[in-house]
């Protein structure tokens, strides 16, 4: 299990821009990993499908856990990533199972393994994790 210290602070500053308000960080006891992220960093919140929002709310328990998986995808896309893909990937299961942990959510309200499986299919599709061009 990994920690976050912090709290995750936003402000909406478009139909679908958050921005982070206030630093935190990420410790995956998984991979080891150690994320920043910093306050401006500008994205989508979850990147959840319209179709898919009656299952996995795009706000929610998974709003930090999306938010650090949103950060290592922009860090590869502009060249400065400091994970696999792969890690990307467990480091949002491992802090959505975190999420579900501390919130104590109920079995039948669980989406970790959802979340995990959605960015596996789709995660790899261009401007997601491929470098920008």
């Amino acid at each position: 299990m990994g920690r976050f210290k912090g709290e995750l602070i936003t402000r909406k500053i478009g139909p679908e821009i958050w921005v982070v308000m206030e630093p935190f960080t990420y410790i995956s006891h998984d991979t080891g990993k150690i994320v920043h992220v910093p306050a401006g960093f500008r994205y989508n919140l979850a990147s959840v499908p319209r179709i898919f929002r009656t299952f996995v709310s795009k706000v929610g328990y998974y709003d930090m856990p999306a938010t650090v998986h949103d950060y290592l995808y922009y860090l590869n896309r502009i060249g400065k990533g400091i994970c696999t893909r792969k890690e990307a990937d467990q480091i949002l299961y491992e802090g959505a199972e975190d999420k579900e942990q501390e919130y104590n959510v109920p079995w039948y309200r669980r989406r970790k393994a959802a979340l995990y499986a959605a960015v596996r299919s789709w995660g790899w599709l261009p401007g997601l994790w491929g470098k920008k061009k």
